[in-house]
């Protein structure tokens, strides 16, 4: 009764607690991925840039000498994603934090420093990826960092070969890695009856076809927010759609778009659930338009949800 009472007061009801700060801006109403996407990127290489300012390595005087530092640290990064960027930088600070307080240091002096580094992080509960994660992260400083590729502790056999074995070691009596349960048959048979059921919500509905579009176009969630709106068509062959952004394309990629489709006789009740949720995904965007399933092209930018 209490909930009912919520409802019909129109109560907003949002989430306080995010895994990032990315994913905060992304569900903010009105929320721009591109521009998200480009605010991050400069935060985690300015944090980049501080990190190789603070070990003296090349580039520090290349950027210091030019007009604009903070845009000189951007470029150096090259088209490197937030998310890259925000791993080297996260997974380089807890060994830096190490190294200062083991070494006295704020650059490792030769490949036992990191040695040493790995083998205290295997004494403790530790998993399998911490080594691989700190090699990532060294050769991105590096990189960018400007040290000369015959000079790079990322590149030294020595180092590779330890973060080899103690992936092996570690990954010994390790719990077995954890993947999404597969969707079952079943499952997707109640999403096509949802899709299609009028005495569900508007929203139920359009987020079930949601689903079944990433579950037969072999979408990550992510692609949803870069699946461009205003190109998506429904024809007599199928559901065609362009994603301008995935993990592997876009700008600055070799592929910069990727297609989408879902053939237009794809389904296991035999309900005409991709036109029906079509038409209920265009209504919804009309009625709710602070609530973007997928992408929207606007004049003030993108919109998602």
């Amino acid at each position: 009764e209490n909930y009912e009472a919520f409802v019909s007061e129109s109560t907003y009801l949002s989430r306080q607690i995010y895994k990032s700060q990315r994913r905060r801006a992304l569900c903010l109403e009105g929320g721009d991925p591109v521009a998200v996407e480009d605010a991050e990127t400069k935060r985690w290489a300015m944090g980049l840039g501080t990190i190789v300012a603070e070990a003296e390595l090349p580039a520090k005087k290349i950027a210091e000498a030019t007009k604009d530092p903070a845009a000189t640290w951007l470029r150096l990064c090259g088209n490197r994603r937030a998310r890259t960027l925000r791993q080297g930088v996260r997974s380089w600070e807890k060994f830096s934090t190490w190294l200062k307080l083991a070494k006295g240091a704020v650059w490792p002096n030769g490949p036992s420093d990191i040695i040493d580094y790995l083998e205290e992080r295997a004494l403790e509960p530790c998993g399998p990826t911490i080594p691989g994660s700190l090699l990532m992260a060294l050769q991105l400083v590096e990189a960018v960092g400007g040290v000369p590729r015959g000079e790079r502790l990322g590149y030294d056999s020595m180092v590779l070969n330890v973060v080899q074995n103690l992936k092996k070691q570690l990954e010994v009596g390790s719990p077995p890695k954890k993947t999404a349960p597969v969707f079952t048959v079943a499952t997707v048979m109640s999403l096509e009856l949802l899709v299609i059921d009028a005495s569900e919500t508007m929203v139920a509905r359009v987020l079930a076809w949601s689903l079944l579009i990433m579950v037969w176009g072999s979408l990550r969630t992510d692609d949803l927010l870069w699946l461009d709106r205003s190109r998506c068509k429904l024809s007599e062959l199928g559901w065609k759609g362009v994603l301008l952004r995935s993990k592997t394309s876009g700008a600055g990629r070799r592929v910069k778009e990727l297609p989408v489709f879902v053939r237009r006789l794809i389904s296991l009740t035999g309900a005409d659930w991709l036109r029906q949720g079509q038409s209920l995904h265009e209504t919804a965007s009309e009625r709710f338009p602070g609530i973007q399933f997928l992408c929207q092209p606007r004049k003030d930018g993108w919109s998602s949800g």
